[in-house]
């Protein structure tokens, strides 16, 4: 009767509210399972193959999820960007940003990481039920909402990883072309183009909904002209940086050579990749004698084909510029082939990026019966509270 009680409450909460309270409880699961894999890694584990972040910048709640690609974006938050360094791979927006609230708050640059990512965390769930209700009800905006926050991997948008910043940026820049605020949509575009290279897929929404918006006046043409012009400037900005730095005028180049030499990634047709990705998993080819190689494989080939198939679903379910930007990101992803032995490298983290796949997750999950979707909901919490400490420990997910 209580629980009855507190769902009844919870339920005449603000929109708002219910968000923030939807990511906060999430935020609390992810960090007590972060806890949980330190601790057992110290105590009763042996330490995973990840490093952790020099304990003078800190040991604590904040260091927990700084792990493998999150040690990148520190050293360019502390010291820069080296001439020949690897970490010339990874955009600064995010670990500038870092920088900039580590000296505005005076606080520890790992402490600046985990606000600026739980921040951006909610930012997201937020842009994300407005932009549902353009098309859905209720509850399908508050299931998106669930959806983004207990996925088996939303563990990364605590992390001291770009990638809650960058989804909050991208649902912000499609909530504004919306409303039609297309100038809006291109700076926020503009500053995701500075933390990743999958900002250059939101080109395919922005112009989708500019067909669709149909500006008429001379005023919001020229908003959507200048919105246009900014919103790439952000990618371009530091590729021009890496071709400066490199003394050349081609900075994607060198940016290229950077995921091929130190990451052993190529440009593939997307079939090949899949099939590559297939025969991993399936067969063993080229895949480490270690099980949990082998498992890393059928868990990347699964969230690939759980990907193409939401990418499919939705082509005839959700909005049509939704839809062509899963469709895209599918193809950008698969188009990115691993090192060989593991082909769809990072597939579960990079599909957790695009939001139509909490909307297809939320119209799916509204169908089922009570019971199933529950049931669903809970096994997503066990995976991802798995997934938290596991990586927490210094282990590799995605």
């Amino acid at each position: 009767m209580t629980g009855n009680k507190t769902v009844h409450r919870f339920s005449l909460l603000p929109w708002w509210q219910q968000v923030f309270i939807i990511a906060g409880v999430s935020t609390a699961l992810i960090l007590l399972s972060g806890y949980l894999g330190v601790y057992m890694a110290e105590h009763f584990l042996d330490w995973g193959g990840s490093e952790r972040p020099h304990r003078s910048l800190g040991n604590g709640l904040a260091s927990w999820f700084v792990r493998w690609d999150a040690l990148y974006y520190l050293k360019i938050a502390t010291i820069g960007y080296s001439p020949d360094g690897i970490e010339r791979a990874f955009f600064p927006g995010y670990p500038l940003l870092c920088n900039a609230l580590s000296g505005l708050l005076n606080i520890p640059i790992l402490w600046s990481g985990l606000i600026i990512s739980i921040g951006s965390f909610a930012g997201a769930g937020l842009f994300l039920y407005k932009l549902v209700l353009y098309d859905s009800d209720r509850p399908t905006a508050f299931y998106s909402v669930l959806w983004i926050c207990f996925s088996p991997v939303s563990f990364f948008f605590v992390s001291f990883y770009p990638e809650s910043l960058f989804l909050m940026l991208a649902i912000g820049s499609i909530y504004f072309e919306r409303q039609g605020s297309f100038f809006l949509s291109g700076v926020l575009i503009f500053f995701a183009g500075s933390t990743t290279p999958l900002a250059t897929l939101l080109a395919i929404p922005y112009f989708v909904e500019y067909f669709h918006h149909k500006p008429q006046s001379r005023k919001e043409k020229v908003m959507v002209l200048l919105g246009m012009l900014i919103a790439p400037l952000g990618f371009f900005a530091y590729m021009g940086y890496l071709g400066w730095q490199a003394g050349t005028l081609n900075g994607l180049n060198v940016y290229v050579a950077l995921q091929s030499l130190e990451w052993d990634r190529m440009s593939m047709f997307p079939w090949s990749t899949f099939f590559h990705g297939i025969q991993s998993a399936v067969t063993g080819k080229n895949v480490s004698p270690l099980l949990f190689s082998r498992l890393l494989t059928i868990q990347n080939l699964g969230f690939a084909l759980i990907g193409i198939s939401m990418a499919v679903w939705s082509w005839f379910h959700l909005r049509r510029s939704y839809a062509i930007y899963l469709a895209g990101g599918m193809l950008f992803l698969l188009i990115n082939h691993g090192p060989a032995g593991n082909p769809l490298m990072s597939f579960p983290r990079h599909l957790a990026l695009f939001f139509p796949v909490y909307m297809v997750l939320a119209v799916l999950s509204g169908k089922m019966k009570y019971t199933l979707r529950i049931s669903l909901i809970i096994l997503s919490i066990l995976i991802l509270v798995i997934y938290s400490a596991w990586f927490a420990s210094g282990r590799w997910v995605a």
